[in-house]
């Protein structure tokens, strides 16, 4: 990410917080603030003892290609209080997955929808947030 910088994203929510594809009908807003990257063993050795957490302050692709396992993004989602951890592959197909506006639950008329409705508007896109 960006320094300083944030991503609200749209997507689908499961029943259970996580992103899910429901094509649209549970449409929801994240705000991505962070991300965790599991490393392999070999970056601990190289860099410390065995008892200690490395913290990098300059996290690179370079370091999450050759040394990460796994990575994840950190995410507040609109209504929840908590922060979550998505794995950034489901949390995109579920951004790609907004197809439609869920009629039979809200009124249109109570959202702003953008140019081209759920699908041209909001599928595949995203907001990028510069905090000054």
């Amino acid at each position: 990410m960006p320094k300083k910088s944030c991503f609200l994203v749209p997507y689908d929510i499961d029943s259970n917080q996580y992103p899910g594809k429901k094509n649209g009908h549970q449409a929801h807003w994240a705000i991505v603030i962070g991300i965790v990257v599991i490393c392999s063993d070999q970056i601990k050795n190289e860099t410390q003892s065995e008892d200690q957490i490395q913290i990098h302050t300059k996290l690179s692709i370079d370091v999450i290609e050759e040394y990460a396992k796994e990575f994840y993004l950190v995410v507040r989602q609109s209504k929840s209080l908590r922060l979550f951890l998505y794995s950034p592959k489901i949390f995109i197909e579920s951004n790609c997955n907004l197809i439609e506006f869920n009629d039979k639950k809200r009124n249109r008329d109570e959202f702003v929808l953008p140019e081209g409705g759920v699908s041209q508007g909001l599928n595949g896109k995203f907001v990028s947030i510069k905090i000054k």
